[in-house]
């Protein structure tokens, strides 16, 4: 019952951040838009950006089990493209609030774990082993210029399509990743 309870208040809130920032968004509001009362609300949620951390959570390990794992990167980056995408106003009311550390977290942890399989993935060279410090910081330098890239997409009103994006990244990551590991090698 309690995970009922905890999608139903989830989808609540990202149909109120469609029309509002989160700043402006009630426990009241969306305890009203499900039927629940405020004491339901706080016996799973601290407050509205506790439940806002639990979605973001979720999506996030929905990736890890789907793709990280399977080490599908490129499908794996697309679905999260693809759910900032169809939360776009959603996404820009929680950008334009004082919660943008929520979506910036999200979106660093995405790319992490993208970064990390993406170099891991690359590495199949049985001549030369990768050892741990360089798949870290060649990991590090891809998820930064990730996060950069995809909070700039952001910023810009997310004009590119997330498959497009999608297949630019993996191309950018195929091409410029040995020259990545030599240089982290050689440093």
């Amino acid at each position: 019952m309690s995970n009922l309870t905890e999608k139903a208040l989830a989808s609540a809130l990202m149909e109120e951040l469609r029309d509002k920032p989160l700043d402006k968004i009630t426990v009241q509001e969306l305890t009203d838009r499900c039927g629940l009362t405020r004491n339901t609300f706080y016996y799973h949620f601290k407050d509205v950006y506790d439940l806002l951390s639990h979605i973001f959570l979720d999506e996030m390990e929905y990736l890890r089990v789907r793709y990280a794992e399977k080490r599908d990167w490129e499908d794996g980056l697309e679905y999260g493209l693809n759910y900032l995408y169809e939360h776009k106003a959603a996404i820009k009311n929680i950008n334009e609030s004082n919660s943008q550390e929520l979506i910036s977290k999200y979106i660093n942890h995405v790319a992490n774990e993208h970064s990390t399989a993406v170099v891991a993935l690359q590495y199949n060279d049985p001549d030369h082993e990768l050892d741990p410090s360089t798949l870290n910081i060649v990991a590090k330098f891809y998820k930064a210029a990730l996060l950069g890239a995809l909070l700039d997409w952001i910023a810009s009103d997310m004009k590119e399509s997330p498959r497009e994006l999608a297949k630019y990244y993996n191309a950018m990551f195929r091409g410029t990743f040995e020259a990545a590991v030599q240089s982290a090698r050689n440093a």
